[in-house]
């Protein structure tokens, strides 16, 4: 009987988990929304706007574990766009164009700062994960979340995907596939731990004094290494936890 309602109980949890995974998705959806519609319309995204933007989301119980601007950087226009940045007080910026890319996409602005700021300068496109989602988003014309991966300038636990919102120049057309990529400016992009859309869920199931690990099985790639690993320390209300 004891082994019927345990079964019973994670049948139970499994049910629970995935509608309230869900929710915390659908609101990461309309964080991200809300990212494209403050940056869409504008041909220039500054620190100042930046910072702007972000406090207003996190006033309003934004969930993202960081916020980030990254633009569409030719090649050819990296050192008068390193100048322009540095300009407006990050002397330490710098891009690295070594990679002999026609574009480069790096981390500009970072909300919170904090360690994450380690990550400027780093072109997101470098992973392919981040880089799939981002040519999607482009293609599409709307939000798409990436695969896990590790996020760069972090120590976070475990994985973390992004929702990356392509932002386009003002006035210009998007009707097309070739004219979203013509008139792409960069990208609004709000990064999420997976380990925090599972913690939530389990720690309202009651499971106490339980590890659990979670795949993504989407890809052989992906499949063999858990993308987060809850321990009981881990969850919310634990000591040390987030």
């Amino acid at each position: 009987v004891s082994e019927r309602q345990s079964a019973d109980r994670f049948d139970a949890f499994v049910a629970q988990s995935s509608n309230s995974v869900a929710a915390e998705i659908r609101a990461t959806v309309a964080e991200v929304g809300a990212i494209e519609r403050l940056f869409g319309g504008s041909d220039q995204v500054t620190l100042a706007g930046f910072s702007d933007v972000a406090g207003d989301l996190r006033d309003n119980g934004l969930s993202a574990r960081s916020v980030q601007f990254l633009p569409r950087v030719s090649a050819d226009g990296a050192e008068a766009f390193e100048r322009a940045i540095q300009d407006q007080g990050l002397p330490g910026f710098h891009l690295d164009v070594s990679r002999g890319q026609a574009d480069y996409f790096p981390v500009v602005f970072i909300d919170p700062p904090g360690p994450s700021r380690t990550a400027l300068g780093w072109d997101m496109s470098r992973e392919p994960a981040f880089r799939d989602a981002m040519e999607a988003a482009t293609r599409s014309g709307r939000l798409v979340a990436s695969a896990p991966a590790a996020l760069p300038g972090t120590r976070g636990p475990g994985a973390a995907f992004g929702v990356f919102a392509p932002i386009y120049g003002a006035g210009d057309p998007v009707r097309t596939a070739e004219q979203r990529q013509a008139a792409l400016l960069g990208y609004g992009v709000a990064f999420y731990y997976v380990s925090d859309l599972l913690a939530g869920p389990l720690a309202r199931a009651g499971f106490e004094g339980i590890t659990m690990s979670a795949y993504d099985v989407g890809t052989p790639a992906t499949a063999s290494e858990p993308v987060a690993i809850l321990s009981p320390s881990s969850r919310p209300g634990a000591a040390g936890s987030r």
